[in-house]
């Protein structure tokens, strides 16, 4: 049986690649378009019982032919100092999903999925990762709602896996 795979492996015919074409892009990551832009950012974080104002500054923009929309974040956050953050947003058209993925300079990496409501004008969002400064599972939800077409209001929280709340905020997004 091994050697039926191993030589049905090996006697693939040649491909014409010139008759090779990347799939259309997906319509829906059109609705992505509202990120597009360079937002300031403030708000709140409550985390360990304390409650820290923050500001940021992210800028969004297409990458791969329009296909990836991907953030970068610029935070400050008073005791823990700067940090920098990459969103990247896709969308799965054979789940027909959108995907997030996001990195920080803190060391976090996360992998979640959002749904718009265009009634509501609204993005949720769910995902999982890695706390780095604990080494738990963290499973977070959020929101970003956006009234108009330069501003985004932003809340989300962050879970541990016994469904404790670590950590949550809120702010608003206006786009420069």
């Amino acid at each position: 049986m091994c050697s039926i795979a191993l030589f049905a492996g090996c006697s693939q015919q040649n491909m014409d690649m010139s008759t090779m074409k990347p799939p259309e892009r997906a319509k829906e990551l059109d609705q992505l378009e509202a990120f597009v832009g360079t937002w300031n950012t403030t708000g709140e974080m409550n985390m360990g019982g304390k409650t820290i104002q923050v500001t940021s500054t992210e800028t969004a923009v297409w990458e791969c032919d329009k296909r990836v929309l991907v953030t970068r974040s610029e935070c400050n956050i008073p005791d823990m100092g700067k940090m920098s953050s990459i969103i990247v947003y896709t969308y799965d058209a054979k789940e027909k999903e959108f995907e997030t993925h996001f990195f920080d300079s803190m060391g976090m990496s996360a992998k979640g999925e959002m749904t718009w409501c265009e009634k509501t004008k609204t993005w949720t969002m769910t995902g999982k990762g890695t706390n780095p400064m604990t080494g738990q599972m963290t499973y977070w939800t959020g929101n970003m709602t956006m009234p108009d077409s330069s501003t985004m209001n932003w809340d989300w929280t962050s879970k541990d896996g016994w469904g404790h709340v670590t950590e949550s905020g809120k702010g608003t997004a206006k786009r420069s």
